[in-house]
Formats: structure tokens, C-alpha cells, sequence
């Protein structure tokens, strides 16, 4: 993993930083094996971070922990998705009715970067967490970020025709 790079989008308190890796070798494990090497890490516990909180110095600024606890995730917690039904699930995410009008609208806003960088993606598997899918308290969760966070969503894919790795953090807090 010679290369890595970032890009974030914030809207409010919502953000997405996604975070890719080149120069991948692919060849000597499964998806899932590879996933549970690659969460375990510091490429997942640190590089993945927003830049702001790997370049804060203010001892005084406390920014949260990602809602997983990278210690106690592994790739059977994921869901896989293809790319239609991982848009799908998208779509009904940025759409819950239960969502009120500017909440909504702001998550829409952020949906349209992050999937025009998807449409542009050569990967057939998307590994995602939801940190919905967690009972408040579970042990896979950071505590507070897993009750702090209003949603946690983890996304992470895998090019391997190119060499390419991407993981994406999406949250509002």
C-alpha cells in the first residue's frame, strides 16, 4: 500500500472521507480473508481517519473515535452488496421519510459525490456496516461514538483489476 489518498465532504455535521489505497496485492487471500487482515491495520485504525483528526495538535479539541471498534470487527459483520443493490440501499437511506426536510436534503447533497465516485468504480463486492444494525452498548461499537453518532455508516470495496482499495466513512454527529 504504497499510495493513499483522501478526499472529504462535509455538509453541517455530516461527513464522508473516504480514503484509497493502490498498489494492492490481492492474490494471496479470499475478499473476507483479506478484509480481516486489512482491519487490523493501522492503514484501517489510522490512515482512515479525517485529516482533521490526524493533524489536530489542539490538546484541547476532542474529536470522536470511529463508531467500530476496529479491534472487535470482522468481515462476517459486514453485509455484501453488489453495485445495484448497494445504490438501492442508498437510495432508501437518503430517502427515509422519517428524516425531516433540511436533514434529508443535506444527506441527499452528500449521496450525489459519493456516488458519482461509485459509478466510476470497478468492483463487483462492497462490504458495509451499519451502525444501526447494532444494539446500543454492543461491544463491536466504541462507547460513546455508538450512541453519539446520529449514523455510522462504513463502506469499504476492492478494485482488484487495479490494484485499488477504497474505505468510506460516512457519519453525522
Amino acid at each position: 500500500m504504497n499510495d493513499i489518498r483522501q478526499e472529504e465532504f462535509t455538509l453541517g455535521n455530516h461527513g464522508i472521507c473516504l480514503t484509497h489505497f493502490s498498489d494492492i496485492d490481492f492474490t494471496k487471500e479470499t475478499d473476507e480473508d483479506f478484509l480481516n487482515m486489512f482491519l487490523k491495520t493501522k492503514f484501517f485504525s489510522y490512515d482512515c481517519l479525517p485529516k482533521v483528526v490526524k493533524t489536530n495538535t489542539d490538546l484541547t479539541k476532542n474529536y470522536l473515535r470511529p463508531a467500530f471498534d476496529e479491534n472487535k470487527i470482522f468481515a462476517s459483520d459486514f453485509k455484501t452488496f453488489d453495485k445495484l443493490n448497494l445504490v438501492n440501499f442508498f437510495y432508501d437511506f437518503t430517502n427515509d421519510k422519517n428524516m425531516g426536510e433540511e436533514f434529508g436534503n443535506e444527506i441527499r447533497q452528500l449521496w450525489k459525490s459519493l456516488s458519482s465516485i461509485l459509478v466510476a468504480e470497478n468492483s463487483d463486492k462492497y462490504f458495509l456496516l451499519d451502525k444501526e444494525w447494532f444494539d446500543k452498548g454492543d461491544i463491536k461499537l466504541n462507547d460513546p461514538e455508538g450512541w453519539v453518532y446520529t449514523y455510522y455508516l462504513l463502506l469499504i470495496w476492492f478494485d482488484t483489476e487495479n490494484n485499488k482499495l477504497t474505505v468510506c466513512t460516512w457519519w453525522y454527529d
